[in-house]
């Protein structure tokens, strides 16, 4: 039911900013379900590390959402002047969403972003980040096994 109400948000979202804290509460909320991460909400951000934190890490994502466009495609900003900036959170999510929910979604490594600003991905993509698409039960699984590695580079 949760989720619904949280897809349900997405879709009524007019305003950019609304998408992408809906978005963030809602991969949160995904990650946790799928993979039993705790995550927390970075609420002062002005070194711009990410958007959530694995609980106990110092890994942090950024999470960005895009509903399809009438083109056919999302675009992702992921750089902008003063704004926004990816480039110093450890991974990138993009949430591709449609009028049925979730479409697609892509964990990206920072240094497979590079210098990028914009990111652009259609229904059939194909490009440089096509290999980083995923799901959330993979996501969270592959972010689970990277919390254990860095405990044992710590250890």
């Amino acid at each position: 039911m949760l989720k619904q109400n949280y897809l349900r948000l997405i879709q009524l979202a007019k305003k950019s900013y609304v998408l992408g804290t809906i978005g963030e509460h809602f991969a949160m909320l995904q990650l946790n379900v799928y993979g039993q991460l705790k995550t927390t909400h970075i609420a002062t951000n002005r070194e711009k590390l990410g958007d959530i934190r694995l609980a106990g890490t110092d890994i942090t994502i950024e999470i960005k959402t895009a509903r399809l466009a009438k083109d056919g495609r999302w675009t992702f900003t992921i750089y902008k002047k003063g704004s926004q900036s990816c480039h110093n959170a450890d991974y990138v999510l993009l949430q591709c969403f449609n009028d049925e929910g979730l479409a697609q979604l892509y964990l990206i490594p920072r240094e497979a972003v590079g210098t990028a600003h914009t990111i652009k991905i259609t229904r059939s993509y194909m490009g440089k980040y096509a290999v980083y698409k995923t799901s959330y039960a993979a996501a969270a699984n592959y972010l689970k096994n990277m919390h254990l590695t860095d405990e044992r580079k710590t250890a």
